[in-house]
C-alpha cells in the first residue's frame, strides 16, 4: 500500500474515532510500527492530526475538520457523489454551488456540460469551471469576506446577493443528515444554504457515508425541503423511510457511477 493511501485511511479512521494506536495501525496495514510513526509524524507536520504517545488523536472532536483534512477524507466517495449528482444537471441549467470539498469534486464532474450559469461562493468551484473556456459557462463569484482557509467567500453581503437570483438547482454538501433533516457545523453556512434553497427549484444535498445518521450543531431544514439526497454507503431504514415520507429522491452513489 502506498503511503498516500495509508495516510488517507488513517485520517478516515480518525474521522470515526477519537484516537488511533501505533500497534493497531501497524497490524491493520501490515507494516512496522516505525513506518506508522513516520506516517503520523508526516500527518502531524501538515496539521492533520495530533501525535500523542503511542498513537494520534483528532485536533477537534466537536467541530468539523479543517478544509485540508476534509479534502483528503472520503475522496473516492466524494468522486462518486459528484458523478452521480452531475447526472441531475442538464446543459444550460442555472445552479447555486455552495463551497466545500465535495462540491469542488462536483464542479470537476460537470466537465461534460456546457452553457451553465453558476453562482458560487467557492473560489475553487469558480476556478474549476472557469478554466473550461470552450464550455461557455457564465460564472458569478459571489462577493463578501474571503476566508482563505476554506477557499470561500462568506458574510451577510453574500446572502443578499443570493437573493438576487433564482436558480434551477442548489447543490450543497452538509455536515450531517438524518431522518430529522440536514445539519451544519457553522451558522453562517446554514444561513447560506437556506438562502440558496429558498431561491432555487431543486435542492441537491451531497453526503458521504460518514455523515449519515449523524447530527451536527446547526439544523438547516427538514427533509421535505430536499428534492435529491445523494449519498454513499447504506442509509439506515429510518433515513430511507423518512425520505419516502418526505418525497425526497434518494440516490446511492457507488463505483458504478465513477467514470474516472
Amino acid at each position: 500500500m502506498k503511503p498516500k493511501i495509508r495516510h488517507e485511511e488513517i485520517l478516515n479512521l480518525l474521522h470515526t474515532q477519537e484516537r488511533v494506536e501505533v500497534d493497531e495501525l501497524a497490524l491493520r496495514f501490515d507494516v512496522s510500527a516505525e513506518t506508522i510513526r513516520r506516517d503520523l509524524a508526516a500527518l502531524s507536520e501538515k496539521g492533520l492530526l495530533r501525535k500523542i504517545h503511542g498513537g494520534a488523536t483528532r485536533f477537534q472532536t466537536a467541530q468539523e475538520p479543517s478544509f485540508g483534512v476534509r479534502s483528503i477524507l472520503k475522496s473516492t466517495e466524494k468522486r462518486w457523489l459528484a458523478q452521480c449528482a452531475s447526472e441531475l444537471i442538464n446543459v444550460g441549467d442555472s445552479l447555486f454551488i455552495a463551497s466545500g470539498t465535495t462540491t469542488a469534486a462536483f464542479a470537476h464532474a460537470l466537465t461534460r456540460l456546457s452553457q451553465l450559469t453558476v453562482m458560487t461562493n467557492s473560489t475553487i468551484v469558480a476556478s474549476e469551471l472557469g478554466r473550461l473556456v470552450d464550455k461557455k459557462h457564465t460564472i458569478y463569484l459571489l462577493g463578501g469576506i474571503f476566508n482563505a482557509d476554506e477557499s470561500e467567500v462568506m458574510g451577510g453581503f453574500l446572502v443578499e446577493q443570493v437573493r438576487q437570483f433564482h436558480a434551477d438547482h442548489a447543490v450543497v454538501s452538509v455536515g450531517s443528515v438524518n431522518a430529522h433533516g440536514i445539519f451544519e457545523y457553522r451558522m453562517e453556512t446554514a444561513v447560506l444554504i437556506r438562502a440558496m434553497m429558498e431561491h432555487s427549484n431543486n435542492l441537491i444535498v451531497l453526503a458521504d457515508s460518514s455523515k449519515l445518521n449523524q447530527a451536527s450543531l446547526i439544523w438547516i431544514s427538514e427533509l421535505e425541503m430536499v428534492q435529491h439526497l445523494v449519498v454513499t454507503g447504506t442509509p439506515s431504514d429510518e433515513l430511507q423511510k423518512a425520505c419516502e415520507a418526505s418525497q425526497t429522491t434518494l440516490h446511492i452513489a457507488g463505483a458504478e457511477t465513477d467514470t474516472h
